[in-house]
């Protein structure tokens, strides 16, 4: 939807019309690839298998692994527990975590 839209601004008729410079240079390279389509599709599978091969070499992956430098405890009590019950197991549970810190 969008193509015709904008063809219709900026479309102008042919009579009028002045060709960029960079066309006649893009012409001749696509006439040269179009006379020569066995090697431009072996470079591009040869291309493409060597992305591939060379995927193995990259020191890391692309996506760096995630250090929040967090943890995360949970404390579960029967219901009913009161206050002082659940500070103290939390404070259990802080000691704990805190003994196992690096």
């Amino acid at each position: 939807m969008l193509t015709p839209m904008m063809a219709a601004y900026v479309l102008q008729p042919m009579g009028e019309r002045k060709e960029p410079g960079w066309l006649a240079m893009y012409m001749h390279w696509a006439a040269w690839a179009l006379r020569h389509r066995i090697k431009i599709t072996l470079a591009a599978v040869g291309f493409t298998i060597a992305s591939f091969v060379l995927v193995g070499y990259l020191p890391t992956g692309f996506i760096p692994p995630d250090d929040l430098s967090q943890t995360q405890v949970t404390v579960t009590l029967p219901p009913g527990s009161t206050f002082s019950q659940t500070f103290a197991a939390a404070e259990q549970a802080r000691e704990i975590v805190g003994k196992n810190r690096m």
